[in-house]
């Protein structure tokens, strides 16, 4: 079975493994059949977040008294979400989601012989410091790869509202696209950096 490495305690030479059926597995590094190049190289085999690109490990499932466990560990030179190819993937939509996040901001002026803004706090040497709410909002596509190869997720929010010729996101039109992409096959590319749609209609509710 393929796999990433997604926790790894190289102090106590154990960690974990999200295998491609999106179970974890426990290994030790005793396991490893080229451990001490794992040892030297295990940064390249970590994914530390969730759309990390990093190189692949190829194991044999097996149960221990700590559960799945994996055995038989060869490191592969195969890379899991390599953004470099500009190659047409298959991918299938798991979920969804319109996420607003409101974070505070602040700022520092200086007084200049005036009195500072209301709700602003005092700074030294004539300066104040205010604090101001900011929002951002966003809507992800998460996708899995068809070929096992990769995961990770796409903003589409201004995107959406371009294609949906609207000017905001309501509940009724995430249901609609959800509707239409939950579970379903679309195409994706890389630009380099990040993962794009082919076709922009995908999105047309």
């Amino acid at each position: 079975m393929k796999g990433v490495i997604i926790k790894y305690f190289s102090d106590r030479g154990y960690g974990y493994i999200l295998g491609e059926d999106d179970n974890s597995y426990y290994f030790h590094i005793s396991k490893f059949k080229n451990r001490n190049e794992f040892k030297e190289n295990f940064q390249e085999y970590y994914r530390h977040r969730f759309d990390d690109t990093c190189y692949q490990i190829n194991f044999l499932p097996s149960t221990s008294d700590q559960g799945l466990c994996a055995i038989n560990i060869n490191l592969t030179d195969e890379k899991i979400n390599d953004r470099e190819s500009k190659e047409i993937f298959d991918a299938k939509i798991a979920e969804i989601k319109n996420e607003i996040h409101t974070v505070s901001r602040t700022v520092s002026g200086i007084k200049k012989g005036e009195s500072a803004p209301i709700f602003a706090t005092a700074g030294g040497n004539g300066t104040y410091r205010l604090g101001y709410p900011e929002t951002f909002r966003n809507l992800y596509l998460y996708f899995s790869r068809e070929d096992k190869q990769g995961w990770g997720l796409i903003e589409v929010r201004d995107l959406f509202l371009e294609v949906n010729e609207r000017s905001k996101i309501t509940t009724k039109s995430i249901e609609s696209l959800k509707g239409n992409l939950l579970n379903k096959t679309i195409q994706i590319t890389s630009n380099g950096k990040e993962w794009v749609l082919v076709d922009e209609k995908v999105l047309k509710i």
